[in-house]
């Protein structure tokens, strides 16, 4: 069975793949980026798009359903266990 990956510890590289693909999506009401960070009026600075956790959200729901299939298909596939004493 495969483990399902979770929000609490994102790797670095799927961060860095979320970033890419959402770096041109609108940002919330109040901010903006400068080229390199992305900023509020409150002076509020972040190297990640304001709504990175609803994308990292997004992106590991996809990945979980994914994972689901494959285990049920695993699950559901019917095995001879050669080591099974008879």
């Amino acid at each position: 069975m495969l483990v399902l990956p979770v929000h609490s510890d994102p790797e670095p590289a799927i961060t860095s793949l979320t970033t890419e693909e959402h770096h041109l999506d609108s940002l919330p009401e109040g901010w903006f980026y400068n080229g390199s960070q992305y900023l509020n009026f409150a002076g509020e600075k972040q190297l990640h798009h304001p709504n990175m956790d609803s994308f990292l959200e997004d992106y590991l729901d996809s990945c979980n359903e994914e994972i689901k299939a494959m285990n049920h298909q695993i699950d559901s596939e019917q095995y001879l266990d050669l080591f099974q004493q008879a």
